[in-house]
């Protein structure tokens, strides 16, 4: 009788999570947007709702303007008239704006050059940008740039600026595109080493990060800041380097000379991460400086 229960139960969740899920993407279907963009002055049926059957003419952009910002409650009471009842808005208005029918492959080419600085294997799916103004030309030759920090986030504002008039154009962007990162296994606790024990890379639909994320692990000797939670993009902000050497301690120091390794030891004089040029001291007074190439071991430089 538990078992039955247990069963029932299971699929009483099943069930309600599926409708959940099917409503939700109803809602989202069925929401309108803010912003919409136009190729004509005309409103249609078909700027907000594609494949519609029977298209009509809602509103139009005003002779000599590139937009149009029309009440929330009008539109969708046109939509009524016409039979689209089941739509809704989260704003008072919406705006339509005509497109620029400039060509932009220039700068979305700059784009992404901006953001492989940042993620070295980002895979770009599709790349929208929209100008904030109408504009019927842009300059043949120009520097792009977003705003500070932007790159942690996949939309944003971009500006162009000409080289030869030093005039500036701006426009908005969002991009569709996959990551690789890397992710918590599970709870990693502070100053513990990161590996692949404890951590795993996988491909991620970018949105957002708080900081860039960590390109490699392994060899790199680094552990973490602070406690990480499972599940957690592992970014530059949760990870430091360690100290293989520190001062005071007895260290192994390698003396490469042709085919031959003489192997000593000495005291440091200065902490060191991995590759660091640190001072040590040998049995005999002498110091001599060594490059940290492991735990407590250093080679002469």
């Amino acid at each position: 009788m538990k078992l039955l229960l247990r069963l029932w139960k299971i699929n009483f969740l099943l069930a309600f999570l599926s409708i959940f899920f099917l409503y939700s993407n109803l809602l989202s279907d069925n929401l309108l947007k803010k912003e919409y963009y136009l190729s004509s002055d005309k409103i249609k049926i078909s700027s907000l709702i594609p494949d519609v059957k029977k298209d009509f003419t809602l509103f139009e952009i005003t002779k000599g303007r590139y937009s149009k910002r029309v009440k929330s409650k009008e539109l969708l009471s046109l939509l009524k008239k016409y039979g689209y009842t089941d739509y809704q808005v989260q704003s008072h208005y919406i705006k339509f704006i005509k497109e620029s029918l400039i060509d932009t492959l220039k700068i979305k080419n700059e784009l992404k050059n901006i953001y492989k600085v940042h993620y070295q294997n980002i895979v770009f799916r599709n790349i929208s940008i929209h100008s904030r103004g109408y504009i019927k030309k842009i300059p043949k030759k120009y520097t792009v740039k977003i705003n500070s920090k932007n790159y942690l986030k996949n939309s944003g504002v971009l500006s162009i600026k000409s080289l030869k008039t030093k005039k500036q154009f701006f426009f908005n962007y969002s991009i569709d595109a996959e990551v690789d990162v890397y992710i918590a296994r599970e709870n990693i606790s502070k100053k513990e080493e990161l590996s692949f024990k404890n951590c795993i890379k996988k491909s991620v639909h970018f949105e957002k990060f708080r900081a860039v994320p960590i390109k490699k692990i392994g060899k790199k000797f680094i552990q973490s800041k602070h406690n990480i939670k499972k599940n957690s993009v592992i970014t530059s902000r949760d990870i430091q380097k360690f100290n293989l050497v520190k001062r005071g301690s007895n260290i192994n120091v390698i003396l490469k000379n042709r085919n031959i390794n003489i192997s000593f030891s000495a005291v440091a004089l200065q902490d060191g991460i991995y590759g660091d040029i640190v001072k040590v001291k040998q049995n005999n007074s002498k110091i001599i400086k060594i490059r940290v190439v492991g735990f407590g071991l250093g080679e002469v430089i």
